[in-house]
């Protein structure tokens, strides 16, 4: 019994640890043996007995793995470029098993929730404290980029915590304390952060996880009024007059929802104009991605280049955070091209089951609890959608709600099985 508690507490303290790690410890080296350690811990220390659903699941990731492996062997690279390839790759892989097996043996479906929402309660904390001691500083400058940078861009665990907050507000059963000052905090959080990526983030996910984007009537109902909306807004701003050095924090947040189209799709860019790169860097990075494979011929389209093949930039960009400059580059801002690039077109189309999988996620009658889940699931799938053209989405180095939704998937797996054994029982 005593070894069963201290199974369960030291499975408790890795979900939590994988939950912030990524926000504490600034380097990617760290968050990746943090992954690796916890990885081996869980898999000596559980049962490795998963559902078909959740292979299915995980398979995609998988064939995309071995595919840049694969390719990797036929090509020379450095050894440094390959490790942090095999990082950004199998990252993923391990976290979305690190989730559901730990949510399996914690025994408590609880605690996904109240554990998510309370390190998401930690880090608004932590954002809006920064951002006070910063505060002076912010002031003077009024620039709405300096204050971001005093902590970070966007996170999206907060985003995930909010939304549990939201679907379990008036739950019984989810004992979460002073839930009214909770959602303060993370909302606070949320504005202070001004992302363009987690104001259309919020947007998907909200709409997902009560079930407006699946194909009925109500979910196009609600999901066509989101989309009016989107360009409505973007209708407006460009019928202002809004540029690059429009002063105040609003301003500057409404040009960089303004030029976000372009920035990710439009890659005629003269790289000599500076500001004009900056801001279509993500659509100049999938251009240089997309020579590359144009000129290594077929198979690279097919198979990908493999770990440790980086993109050519053409020039250093300012990009280390040294003052060096990185000329050769292997994470994309798009992680599509990112997946081609590196497992090609049967890379690329598994990332697009995978997606598929995600979103598949029928009603089932009577089952408030199990369409619950299959919602934020279903909400799992939008978010990488959107997220792997902006942000790298499940490859980025800092990721880690994969994690969360490896554990739902075995809260959907659990709730299933339930349902099947009071079935049986009532026959």
């Amino acid at each position: 019994m005593n070894n069963s508690i201290n199974k369960i507490t030291l499975h408790k303290i890795l979900f939590v640890l994988l939950l912030l790690s990524p926000f504490f410890f600034k380097s990617v080296e760290s968050f990746f043996l943090i992954t690796l350690i916890s990885l081996v811990l869980t898999l000596k220390t559980c049962s490795l007995k998963f559902s078909k659903s959740f292979l299915n699941i995980l398979l995609p990731l998988l064939i995309i793995f071995f595919i840049a492996l694969f390719s990797s062997v036929f090509r020379s690279f450095k050894i440094i470029d390959f490790i942090k390839d095999f990082f950004y790759i199998f990252k993923p892989v391990a976290l979305l098993i690190l989730g559901y097996l730990l949510i399996k043996h914690i025994e408590d479906r609880k605690f996904l929730f109240t554990s998510t929402i309370y390190a998401g309660t930690i880090l608004a904390l932590f954002h809006i404290g920064v951002i006070l001691f910063n505060f002076n500083a912010i002031a003077a400058t009024g620039d709405v980029n300096n204050m971001r940078s005093t902590y970070g861009r966007d996170n999206f665990l907060e985003l995930i915590a909010l939304l549990f907050l939201i679907i379990n507000y008036s739950s019984k059963e989810l004992v979460i304390e002073y839930k009214k000052a909770i959602f303060f905090v993370l909302t606070l959080s949320f504005v202070l952060y001004f992302s363009r990526t987690m104001f259309i983030i919020i947007l998907l996910l909200g709409l997902s996880f009560f079930g407006y984007t699946r194909l009925t009537k109500k979910g196009i109902k609600y999901f066509g009024t989101f989309i009016i909306l989107i360009l409505s807004l973007y209708a407006y701003l460009f019928s202002i007059e809004i540029d690059r050095d429009q002063e105040g924090a609003l301003g500057k947040f409404m040009y960089k929802l303004k030029i976000a189209p372009a920035e990710i799709f439009l890659t005629e860019i003269d790289v000599n104009n500076h500001a004009e790169l900056w801001d279509h860097w993500r659509g100049y990075e999938a251009l240089k991605a997309k020579e590359s494979l144009n000129n290594d011929g077929v198979l690279s389209w097919v198979f990908g280049r493999g770990f440790g093949s980086t993109v050519d930039l053409g020039f250093k960009a300012p990009l280390d955070g040294e003052g060096h400059g990185m000329r050769f580059i292997s994470l994309l801002h798009n992680a599509y091209m990112f997946i081609l690039y590196k497992s090609g077109i049967i890379g690329f189309l598994m990332f697009l089951l995978f997606l598929l999988i995600l979103y598949h996620r029928p009603i089932v009658p009577n089952e408030f609890d199990l369409n619950q889940i299959n919602n934020i699931i279903l909400g799992f799938s939008f978010f990488y959608l959107f997220s792997t053209l902006v942000i790298s989405g499940i490859y980025n180095p800092r990721d880690n709600l994969i994690l969360i939704l490896g554990g739902v998937i075995f809260l959907r797996d659990n709730q299933i099985k339930i349902k099947f054994e009071n079935s049986s029982n009532r026959n």
